[in-house]
């Protein structure tokens, strides 16, 4: 039976929780997207940064960060030309 007061106990299920675990999905699509841009023009890379550019441009995306993604995305390929 679920208790109301279950998640008191499990730190990792609080709010701080949640947005470290946003973070982490966020931090790795970003991974993903620059690690594919890298291997460019191979099918699985194309195929990746087409995956991870339509998880940045969703909704779901959105919600979860409040960014839009295309924003995001401009500050990723920014950051990688620096480097």
């Amino acid at each position: 039976m679920y208790r109301k007061d279950y998640h008191r106990n499990r730190p990792e299920l609080n709010d701080s929780g949640c947005i470290r675990l946003i973070e982490a999905i966020v931090r790795r699509a970003a991974e993903d997207y620059l690690r594919a841009r890298q291997r460019l023009p191979g099918r699985k890379a194309a195929a990746r940064v087409r995956e991870t550019t339509a998880f940045f441009r969703s909704d779901y995306f959105r919600r979860l960060t409040g960014v839009q993604g295309d924003i995001l995305l401009r500050k990723i390929r920014e950051e990688a030309k620096k480097k």
